[in-house]
């Protein structure tokens, strides 16, 4: 009994370790930033569309903010993600080194 438990919290270890390292990884702190900034947008624009009392002028309105926000993520986004990144990788303490995106993807910004 006391040998499974030992194995069960081996691998509970071995999880936890590689999901820290997963978490701390810097493409997930740029893709969680990513989510992050798109869903609030489009959540934004979602509860607006669903009101009862919505018109069409403001749903009209909407649409064009979200449009252009869409529009500028796509061209300035990346490079104001990454430095959010940055921002939360300070916050988890991780090593400058560490914060490093592929250079392919920011040559195509």
């Amino acid at each position: 009994m006391a040998e499974d438990n030992v194995i069960k919290y081996a691998k509970c270890v071995t999880e936890t370790c590689a999901l820290e390292k997963e978490i701390k990884s810097f493409q997930f702190l740029v893709t969680l930033v990513i989510w992050y900034d798109l869903l609030m947008q489009i959540n934004l624009a979602s509860r607006i569309m669903q009101t009862q009392n919505v018109n069409l002028d403001e749903a009209v309105s909407v649409l064009q903010k979200t449009n252009q926000f869409l529009h500028n993520f796509k061209g300035t986004g990346l490079r104001s993600l990454i430095i959010a990144a940055k921002e939360l990788a300070e916050e988890l303490k991780m090593k400058l080194k560490e914060m490093t995106f592929p250079h392919f993807l920011l040559a195509q910004t």
